[in-house]
């Protein structure tokens, strides 16, 4: 097949992972028959949308679950989750796979089960609420009420194995503070559960997040680690070793979404250099996506799954063009060329997802990529020594990852400010056509029919989109008004007020925070109270300068102030606290 058609089957795919119409198996084979038969291309893309289509149908068919009692030998499927009051975990038992939250009393035998464990469990199966992308994505078929819970076995070798390499990498990182261990984890390994919800914030919005999630240059990482050795063997042996590798890596990783797509690319990537056949960047990723869903169509649904191969395709078809656009030195324009191509093809869906990206993530990325990728290779090779060797030597070899992931810790830190401009949808698209114009000019130019016509074009364009950017990124297209659920901030020239009621949690006050663009917040009126609130108090003045916190349980939260009826006012915001029977009314008079 050529390099278009290939393109063209991995689209055809993805819709039909999307629709998922059944098909008759009979008619599948059929139709793949006629197409090995006729060598047809466009026989053979039919047949791989159908086999993926009739796939995704019996797939989506059984994540629909009957309330019910089980009881039985699970799987660990997801490693658990410490959140307050128990453990977050899920486990496939019967063919399926439900999301639980153990509570405490039953945590306690489930504290330090890893994916892979069999456990007997009792307990009852209900619905699970949340959007359909996530629970398909993640093959969820409803929630699991566990009464009790008892490890019964280690679960298969690969799975053992994998769970060795991560306790011995723990082990070898006890020189490191919390939140360095988890940044640690995070880069190397994927590994994100231990980072506070702060570090998450500002990672996410300075534009560092996939640096926290592994990816194709994670993988690239571990090859170039294993280079000496895999250099050593003959060609057969060595892509023998190197799909092993991938494919331990990726249980190393928990098998990420954005992990199958970079192990995939790799795999594709290395049977073509083992058979001495050039491959595009393009066909390698069309390659890949058709492969994963063939074995994963519901993949589609994750949007791991997509920002990974909307960065990888934009990197494939702008970086290079993009690079030999830009003026400096050869080294940073690469870099910035890889930012700005990875922001473009992914702006459309973090931009649906979180309303905006950050304007100079492209900046913030050429700072801290080359020291995270550092890391990466440096980390890959001494966290398992360390956690071998023990201490003291383990400190010394983690005592250049430490500085590396305070760098990278500082660089987010900077970059995670809400006053920095911000791009939304009309930025987000004005930077991309500004990017696909100065790409693509200098061939159109060459055009002698085109090439006035182009010309002009490009200055409108350029124009143009320059001046949507600088207008969405300065923040003039922003409301006065921002609801998340029980979380609203209301601003007005330079004051800003945040209400807090019950059911917010840490990532809606955050997110809140970059929507309105406000780097400080005169007043946070909290009318719930507790853990969470205090948590979610804490946070915010972590990133914002938080000047008074008004609160109705005032013992819960540090440094706060009780909340009595009446009216707030902080420069031309009026904010009206009113005490009814159905508890504390917050709105603003203005």
């Amino acid at each position: 097949m050529s390099e278009h058609e290939v393109i063209l089957a991995a689209l055809a795919c993805a819709l039909a992972a999307v629709l998922a119409p059944a098909c008759p198996w009979w008619a599948v084979v059929a139709v793949l028959a006629l197409a090995i038969l006729s060598q047809r291309p466009a026989v053979l893309i039919i047949a791989l949308a159908l086999a993926v289509a009739t796939l995704a149908a019996h797939a989506e068919a059984g994540l629909t679950t009957v309330p019910h009692r089980v009881t039985g030998i699970a799987s660990v499927a997801t490693d658990p989750e410490v959140r307050p009051g128990g453990l977050v975990v899920e486990f496939r038992i019967e063919g399926r796979r439900y999301r639980s939250f153990v509570s405490d009393d039953v945590a306690v035998a489930l504290q330090h089960a890893y994916v892979g464990q069999e456990v007997a469990i009792v307990g009852h199966v209900g619905s699970l609420r949340g959007p359909w992308e996530w629970r398909a994505s993640l093959h969820l078929s409803g929630r699991l009420d566990v009464a009790s819970a008892r490890v019964v076995d280690a679960g298969p070798w690969w799975w053992t194995s994998a769970e060795w390499m991560h306790r011995t990498v723990t082990d070898g990182l006890r020189s490191f503070d919390d939140d360095e261990r988890a940044l640690f984890l995070g880069i190397v390994f994927g590994d994100d559960r231990g980072q506070s919800s702060v570090e998450q914030f500002r990672f996410r919005s300075s534009g560092l997040s996939h640096l926290t999630a592994v990816s194709g240059q994670n993988v690239a990482f571990v090859l170039v680690a294993a280079s000496p050795l895999l250099r050593r063997l003959r060609l057969r042996a060595r892509w023998v070793c190197t799909l092993a590798l991938l494919g331990w890596f990726a249980l190393v990783t928990r098998v990420e979404p954005s992990v199958m797509r970079a192990v995939a690319m790799a795999v594709v990537a290395s049977t073509a250099a083992w058979r001495g056949r050039y491959v595009s960047g393009l066909r390698v990723v069309s390659v890949a996506v058709i492969g994963l869903l063939l074995v994963d169509p519901l993949l589609v649904w994750s949007l791991g799954f997509r920002l990974s191969v909307a960065a990888s395709v934009s990197l494939v078809v702008l970086a290079r063009p993009l690079a030999r656009c830009l003026p400096g030195p050869r080294v940073v324009a690469e870099a910035v060329a890889v930012s700005l191509a990875a922001q473009v093809g992914t702006a459309p869906l973090l931009v649906m997802l979180a309303g905006s990206v950050p304007a100079l993530g492209p900046v913030f990325n050429v700072v801290a990529v080359p020291v995270a990728g550092l890391l990466m290779v440096w980390g890959v090779v001494t966290g398992p020594l360390a956690g071998l060797v023990g201490e003291p030597l383990a400190m010394l070899l983690g005592w250049p990852s430490r500085w590396m992931v305070r760098w990278l810790s500082w660089v987010a830190s900077i970059g995670a400010d809400p006053s920095w401009p911000r791009l939304g949808l009309l930025g987000s698209l004005a930077m991309a056509a500004v990017v696909i114009v100065l790409v693509g000019r200098d061939r159109l130019r060459s055009e002698r029919t085109v090439g006035p016509l182009v010309r002009v074009a490009s200055v409108v364009v350029l124009l143009v989109g320059s001046v949507c950017i600088g207008v969405d990124g300065s923040g003039v297209l922003v409301g006065s008004s921002f609801v998340d659920g029980a979380a609203t901030v209301w601003v007005d020239g330079g004051a800003a007020v945040m209400t807090i009621g019950a059911g917010t949690d840490e990532a809606t006050a955050l997110s809140l925070l970059l929507r309105c663009r406000c780097s400080r917040l005169d007043v946070v009126v909290v009318t719930g109270g507790g853990r969470t609130s205090s948590a979610i108090v804490y946070d915010l003045r972590q990133v914002a300068d938080v000047r008074t916190v008004l609160a109705t349980q005032p013992g819960t939260i540090r440094d706060t102030r009780r909340l009595v009826p009446g009216t707030i006012e902080v420069g031309h915001l009026r904010v009206v606290v009113e005490q009814g029977v159905g508890g504390t009314r917050v709105t603003s008079a203005a």
